[in-house]
């Protein structure tokens, strides 16, 4: 469903534009300041499937390189590459795919950090009763809450945790037992 939703918005923000009167750059600018932010909303709060994304970098990517028209012109770039930070060699497209990932990402740094928030204490006594975010279920769940526990060995990855008192330390179902 998201799907749908996310790919007719962006066509139809599309619409007036044409692209035809652009120039390439013309066309970059807008499609990192609008088509790009568009889903940033829906990808701040669930977890999108590949097919999701991959629909989103169809629709920018010939947007970018023929505009709105029927057309048809050859792709100068895969889009992987295109999506690289300019630094790196790329044009500095958001990479939705990744996008998403930090973003999902950033909300268990949040849990983790904020426990005296009104918004965790929420979510802690609706899927964290007596256990801590990892040890906790995504089985029959919220949309939000299962995409976090999707995305949570990408917070491991990166992650480092201090035993502090040791009331949250689990010590034999931490990921460096297994």
């Amino acid at each position: 469903m998201y799907a749908y939703i996310l790919n007719i918005l962006i066509l139809k923000r599309l619409d007036p534009w044409k692209g035809k009167h652009l120039t390439s750059g013309g066309r970059q600018i807008l499609t990192n300041s609008c088509l790009s932010s568009i889903p940033l909303y829906c990808i701040g709060f669930y977890w999108l499937q590949d097919g999701v994304h991959k629909n989103m970098d169809t629709i920018r990517a010939n947007f970018l390189w023929q505009g709105a028209e029927d057309k048809f012109r050859y792709h100068m770039a895969k889009w992987d590459m295109v999506s690289r930070p300019k630094d790196l060699g790329g044009l500095g497209i958001i990479n939705t795919r990744l996008m998403n990932d930090c973003l999902l990402v950033k909300w268990i740094w949040k849990i983790l950090q904020e426990p005296d928030a009104l918004w965790f204490k929420l979510l802690k006594a609706k899927y964290m009763v007596g256990v801590n975010f990892f040890s906790s279920k995504s089985k029959g769940c919220s949309q939000f809450w299962q995409g976090l526990h999707k995305i949570k060995h990408q917070f491991k990855w990166g992650a480092t945790f201090r035993v502090g008192n040791g009331r949250n330390c689990q010590f034999w179902e931490d990921c460096w037992l297994r």
